[in-house]
């Protein structure tokens, strides 16, 4: 998130996708407090450690870009700075620079607020799907892939993400992923390129001192759906009849994505677990 550039303390990159989170947790619920709790309920993971600080600056700023900083979230921004300071451990010099971008990214929070942003509420997620089902996710990215270090790049655009759903867990529409795409033909040599199969992730296990073990097994996604405008970018295809769901080893967690983040997280879950790519990187 922060880097050593003196004038910019957190990636744009970051800020855009934190900025999105917001605007998108106030058009999925019905006042400002609900949508500042649900914020904090999805990033729950990002709560800990000196990610919480960033996370709470990067707020700040799209709470004051959308009109809604209030006096609260102001001083959690001031004492996140604090902590970033204090808990710099590089030399005085560099220790000065981050000083004056933690000072210099403040004062954006101090400067003039437009006016609290309207905000078109979208209907809520109603779950009708049975376990069985399959919802198809368009993926409207490319990605770049290489299969080995210092290999061929090779390359995946469009196509569509099949969601085979299982149940709702919480909030989440959970199930297992496969791909489909008539202009992608994976190595034959391996045996992917008929019927894509359930996306597989790779898990890396390390054990004090030793080499890390890496296995591969079947991946769990839970995806939030929020609105009814969510849903009906998906297509509903039926029911997969008589279908057995692939045998999950020791994983039994579930890869958490946004719906818009989904179908490019798949994507790049099944180069790297089915495929064991090297790299695989979006393409802008």
């Amino acid at each position: 998130m922060a880097n050593n550039n003196e004038e910019k303390l957190i990636d744009a990159s970051y800020l855009a996708d934190i900025r999105g989170d917001y605007g998108r947790c106030l058009r999925y619920t019905v006042s400002d407090a609900e949508a500042l709790k649900l914020f904090w309920e999805e990033h729950e993971e990002d709560m800990t450690g000196s990610r919480y600080n960033y996370l709470v600056l990067a707020l700040a700023q799209a709470m004051h870009r959308y009109g809604r900083l209030k006096m609260d979230m102001r001083m959690k921004a001031d004492d996140a700075a604090t902590q970033i300071i204090q808990g710099f451990s590089g030399g005085v010099f560099e220790k000065m620079k981050r000083k004056k971008a933690v000072a210099a990214f403040l004062k954006t929070l101090d400067g003039p607020m437009p006016e609290p942003r309207q905000i078109e509420y979208a209907m809520p997620f109603e779950n009708h799907w049975q376990t069985g089902d399959a919802i198809a996710f368009k993926y409207r990215g490319k990605c770049r892939i290489i299969r080995q270090k210092y290999g061929e790049e090779r390359f995946y655009e469009g196509g569509y993400v099949i969601l085979i759903f299982e149940k709702m867990v919480g909030r989440y529409v959970t199930g297992y992923v496969k791909l489909w795409n008539e202009d992608y033909e994976p190595d034959k040599k391996h045996g992917e390129s008929e019927n894509m199969p359930f996306i597989k992730k790779r898990i890396v296990i390390e054990e004090g001192g030793s080499d890390p073990d890496v296995r591969y097994d079947f991946a769990r996604f839970a995806v939030l759906i929020e609105g009814k405008d969510q849903e009906e970018k998906t297509k509903y295809l039926g029911n997969v009849e008589n279908m057995e769901f692939p045998h999950v080893g020791k994983n039994n967690s579930y890869i958490r994505v946004n719906f818009d983040s989904f179908a490019e997280t798949a994507v790049h879950e099944y180069f790297l677990g089915n495929l064991k790519s090297f790299e695989v990187k979006e393409v802008i």
